[in-house]
């Protein structure tokens, strides 16, 4: 559990603050950063992404703003682009003391990652066709203009454009073909398929386990081979409030803010006790995100 039960203050008395840019959805991510504020009295000033830009508009103004950094923490939504500040040395190193129990791969020199949820097909009951089981299904005739995604240039959807690299085009030219429609983000992938606009859609877990538990009429299909995608989290090079950034990193990968992550309304699974085997080489898609995206996109376009 998180050690810093004290008030956390400068040499000069006052409460600290830290500037935390997170990608995450603020609804999930507030509770747990009051939370952090009030057991430590360090100042959270939050800037959070919109939902049509998820993580790649932060990781951009982070690098934008390499000549005076703004803020101290990037806390995101998923890795890819948290991989790419660290190849373009926008991160400092820091190794937390609260990230033991994560599994190897998840403690990278220049980040960390926890909590992940699935990418999963979310499906409005009472279509006549059995459910889809794969991606691949979803280019079936019956699904034909009824299936929706999220912008693949940003957040979740990115990073599984960038896992599944060039073999991901065809299925993306298959999926054009059949009429699939592209949203701003999961959140109304999710809305568009509760309201029966859309038979099908693309989302994350957690999205999907808020339509079940407001009894909303979908179903919710894990693909084989699902992919997981973590949370991540960085120190900026050079942030303003350096120790407060490295306490806050600390609570965001403790075992505490997993275990609120996996209730709900979150839902999310902790990465402690799972294995290293499987995982993406991350730092390796952090290099090849945004083509890997941009491709994806235009590949979906008509």
């Amino acid at each position: 559990s998180f050690t810093a039960y004290r008030t956390f203050s400068g040499p000069d008395g006052k409460k600290r603050e830290v500037v935390a840019y997170v990608s995450v959805d603020q609804e999930l991510a507030a509770p747990i950063l009051e939370r952090f504020s009030l057991r430590t009295g360090i100042r959270v000033l939050p800037v959070y992404d919109s939902e049509a830009t998820k993580t790649a508009g932060l990781a951009m103004r982070i690098l934008a703003e390499r000549a005076r950094p703004r803020a101290d923490l990037f806390w995101a939504s998923e890795p890819t682009r948290m991989a790419r500040l660290a190849r373009e040395g926008a991160l400092a190193p820091y190794d937390s003391p609260e990230a033991e129990g994560l599994p190897a791969w998840a403690r990278r020199p220049l980040w960390t990652a926890f909590s992940s949820r699935a990418r999963v097909i979310l499906v409005h009951k009472g279509e006549p066709f059995p459910l889809p089981t794969c991606l691949e299904d979803l280019a079936a005739p019956h699904w034909k203009n009824r299936v929706v995604i999220a912008d693949p240039r940003f957040g979740t959807t990115s990073a599984q454009a960038a896992v599944l690299g060039e073999g991901g085009l065809e299925l993306a030219r298959k999926l054009r073909a059949n009429g699939i429609r592209v949203c701003a983000g999961n959140a109304m992938v999710r809305e568009r398929v509760e309201r029966g606009e859309m038979a099908a859609g693309l989302t994350d877990s957690d999205d999907a386990q808020s339509a079940l538990d407001r009894g909303m009429p979908v179903e919710v299909v894990r693909p084989k081979d699902a992919l997981l995608i973590p949370h991540a989290v960085g120190l900026v090079a050079g942030g303003p409030h350096p120790e407060a950034g490295k306490l806050l990193l600390d609570f965001l990968v403790s075992a505490e803010v997993e275990k609120i992550l996996e209730a709900p309304p979150a839902r999310q699974a902790p990465l402690r006790g799972t294995s290293d085997r499987n995982a993406p080489d991350w730092d390796s898609l952090g290099a090849t995100v945004e083509s890997a995206a941009q491709a994806f996109y235009e590949a979906l376009r008509p």
